[in-house]
């Protein structure tokens, strides 16, 4: 069904460049074809209690570009949706839109798929049968983190895509805003895109 929209999502290292031509042989066998699938690029990140060994592994952001580079002579349909779908609608993160949760086993209700243990980011129970399973005060605070255009975002050529909202969770908890994944591939996202007739 088209309505049906899944993304293989992959995380980055300095080691994964040694197996990517293989990596990227099985996608262009198994989903390069059909069109429920793409792909989600990602780099792998620092999130707390990492070995000084694993941290040297982690790659810059303006890497990512070597990534979409190859996967553009494997799977050049897969990486079109990707861009398409990055352009559209979910280049902000899924915790600032509205109606996306994060739902525990023990029923709490989240934004984030990271900070659990943040009270921000409890915004509901499922088993929560004398109020609202959904508190819409903590939930607009994720939804509204990227309404107000912030210093230094305000000459950014990506604003209107972003909207602070790469990660609101540390524009709510660090008034800090990071930037897209994908910023510095952006020449190349939109030349890709430019050569495949999309625009």
């Amino acid at each position: 069904s088209n309505l049906i929209r899944i993304a293989i999502r992959s995380n980055f290292n300095n080691e994964s460049y040694k197996d990517i031509e293989s990596f990227f042989e099985d996608l262009k066998k198994y989903f390069e074809n059909d069109q429920r699938f793409s792909i989600d690029f990602n780099l792998v990140t620092d999130l707390g209690n990492i070995s000084l060994i694993e941290k040297e592994k982690i790659l810059q952001k303006k890497e990512l570009t070597y990534f979409y580079e190859k996967a553009s002579h494997y799977i050049p349909n897969m990486l079109k949706r990707h861009f398409v779908d990055l352009l559209n609608k979910v280049s902000k993160c899924y915790a600032s839109q509205r109606n996306s949760y994060v739902f525990g086993v023990d029923g709490k209700v989240y934004k984030c798929t990271v900070h659990f243990e943040d009270k921000i980011n409890n915004i509901g129970n499922l088993f929560n049968h004398e109020n609202e399973i959904i508190d819409n005060d903590k939930n607009n605070i994720w939804v509204k983190s990227g309404t107000e255009i912030k210093h230094p975002c305000d000459n950014c050529f990506l604003q209107g895509i972003c909207m602070n909202s790469s990660c609101p969770y540390h524009v709510i908890s660090e008034n800090i805003v990071g930037c897209l994944l994908f910023k510095n591939s952006m020449s190349f996202i939109i030349n890709f895109l430019n050569n495949t007739g999309y625009i």
